[in-house]
């Protein structure tokens, strides 16, 4: 009997005490899901600004590529200008995964690798003429020479053709970053 009142005592208190709890319990699943899908908006808005600076972070890694591409022929070193082909083969590649194809930016590059090999070519020639001595190979390493410069300045022009190109992918002012809401 004694276990019987207690039990209907224990159920009794239980009611009044779900009864005077509920609206708390009530609030307090609210809030806690409130606060639950803030986290989620939040956590989605960096995710998705991440993203966008991952990509600024390539786009950008291809022109500074092609800029030091340029910087290598301009030094006139077959080794740095070989060590920077690499670098801008692989540039090429990922433009097109990159970068929209009406932008052109893929073929830039590739007229960019072009006149890199070239340079590469007349560079090397050069010097293997230069360590010769012959009136000949003179005549043949001033035509180089003329022809390394052409190739320089046309690289140059792709360059700068680049530039106006690939401007609107980097230019950080259309990065938006993370905002709370």
């Amino acid at each position: 009997m004694i276990k019987c009142i207690t039990i209907e005592l224990s159920i009794w208190i239980l009611k009044k005490m779900l009864n005077h709890s509920f609206p708390f319990l009530a609030f307090l699943t609210v809030s806690i899901g409130f606060c639950s899908l803030v986290v989620a908006y939040t956590q989605m808005k960096i995710a998705c600004a991440k993203t966008r600076l991952d990509l600024y972070e390539r786009r950008f890694g291809i022109y500074v590529s092609a800029l030091n591409c340029y910087q290598a022929c301009s030094k006139e070193q077959s080794e740095e200008i070989l060590r920077c082909q690499y670098e801008l083969i692989k540039s090429c590649r990922e433009s097109q995964f990159l970068f929209k194809r009406n932008d052109s930016i893929h073929k830039i590059l590739s007229e960019m690798l072009d006149y890199t090999n070239q340079i590469g070519s007349y560079v090397s020639r050069v010097k293997k003429y230069e360590s010769l001595n012959s009136a000949y190979l003179e005549i043949e390493l001033k035509r180089y020479k003329k022809l390394t410069d052409d190739a320089k300045a046309v690289f140059q022009k792709k360059l700068f053709e680049l530039e106006d190109k690939i401007k609107p992918y980097i230019q950080f002012e259309n990065i938006q970053g993370w905002t709370f809401f």
